[in-house]
């Protein structure tokens, strides 16, 4: 999967995971909506690719390992530094 790849449905396609359109408020309603359709889409997906899935995974747990305190730390005395 190519990085930021979008679909004509809405979906955007990134190494790390898919993103798809937020859901409106469902409470008590019973139609199915566009957005729900293209949940449906993206998690048939990854549930039909075991492949996908475990590189999906591997590459999300790569991509949230940067997210650390210490960067985080390391930027903003950057920043404030400037």
């Amino acid at each position: 999967i190519d990085a930021s790849e979008k679909s004509a449905s809405g979906i955007e396609y990134a190494d790390y995971g898919i993103l798809v359109p937020p859901a409106s408020d469902r409470s008590f309603r019973r139609e199915i909506t566009e957005d729900d359709r293209i949940l449906a889409e993206a998690m048939v997906m990854v549930l039909s690719s075991p492949e996908m899935a475990e590189a999906m995974k591997n590459a999300a747990k790569k991509r949230a390992a940067e997210f650390t305190c210490e960067r985080y730390l390391q930027q903003l005395t950057e920043m404030i530094g400037r």
